[in-house]
């Protein structure tokens, strides 16, 4: 992978995995009592959502800008104050924003897909935050915000969605796949197989076990997806994350490969031969005795 476009994956990657933390975050804000120390952090997230959804619209390919921009301005309405705006809570995800900002522009669409779809899923949380909250303003603007983002979602994902079915397993492979997500995912097993994502699922399935990673460890790695418990499109989620969790693993390979080699290029080579002691030349005794004749 050239080494821009490498750059570029890492900061989507880094910002998909900060904003499912503050999707995790929202959920358990969404389910407390409203006033505490959880309101804080999410009002922190909010701003640094805001911020961060600005700069995809920079970041992202040129194709999706418009949509980006338009969810940007519309949901910064739904940030109702900078108080809190600093909170220590929200510090990865405004690194992972800055860090979009200086990163090249985002050219593979599997990495910006999947932050997208976190991205989404975040704002509905948000969504439901403002709700329970009272904040009606705040609420209707990330809900018309949802619809630009949910756009710019689609109109990257679906090419790379047709690429990866096109490269669909045979049937029998595929057959095999669905036993494994039966075995592995049975709660939501019915729901993935009927969504019309699967072929590209079984893609990546079966990519991610020519990279290493057998077909139920992958599936019970990812099992525990909250997404999954509301997602339209659950194949679809999980092809996302699967993705780039091959794609981080394949990573961890490279560099693990890397380091390996800076080492081995300051070790001495190895010939096989036994080593010769050096022996030292021993000065001249000028007092021995000199033969006789």
């Amino acid at each position: 992978m050239h080494a821009s476009r490498a750059e570029a994956g890492n900061s989507w990657r880094h910002a998909d995995g900060e904003l499912r933390t503050a999707y995790a975050l929202v959920i358990r804000a969404n389910g407390e009592t409203a006033g505490g120390e959880v309101d804080a952090q999410v009002q922190a997230q909010v701003a640094a959502f805001a911020k961060l959804l600005r700069n995809t619209a920079v970041s992202a390919p040129r194709q999706l800008r418009a949509e980006l921009q338009a969810a940007a301005i519309t949901f910064n309405r739904a940030n109702r104050s900078a108080i809190r705006a600093e909170h220590r809570a929200a510090d990865a995800l405004r690194q992972a924003g800055r860090t979009l900002l200086t990163a090249p522009t985002g050219k593979d669409g599997d990495f910006v897909a999947a932050a997208l779809a976190s991205a989404v899923f975040l704002l509905i949380a948000l969504t439901e935050w403002h709700a329970q909250r009272g904040h009606e303003l705040q609420a209707a603007a990330a809900q018309q915000s949802l619809v630009h983002l949910r756009a710019a979602r689609q109109q990257v994902a679906r090419p790379a969605l047709a690429q990866l079915a096109a490269r669909a397993p045979s049937p029998q492979a595929q057959n095999r796949l669905a036993a494994a997500v039966r075995a592995t995912i049975p709660e939501h097993a019915h729901r993935i197989l009927a969504d019309p994502a699967w072929p590209a699922l079984a893609t990546a399935l079966a990519q991610a076990e020519s990279a290493g990673t057998p077909t139920r460890r992958a599936l019970a790695d990812l099992s525990g997806q909250r997404e999954l418990d509301t997602a339209d499109r659950p194949a679809e989620i999980l092809v996302w994350r699967l993705r780039n969790a091959t794609a981080e693993r394949v990573s961890q390979r490279v560099r693990s490969a890397a380091t390996r080699s800076a080492r081995s290029t300051h070790l001495p080579p190895d010939t096989g031969a036994p080593a010769v002691p050096v022996v030292q030349p021993q000065p001249a005794d000028v007092n021995r005795r000199r033969p006789s004749r």
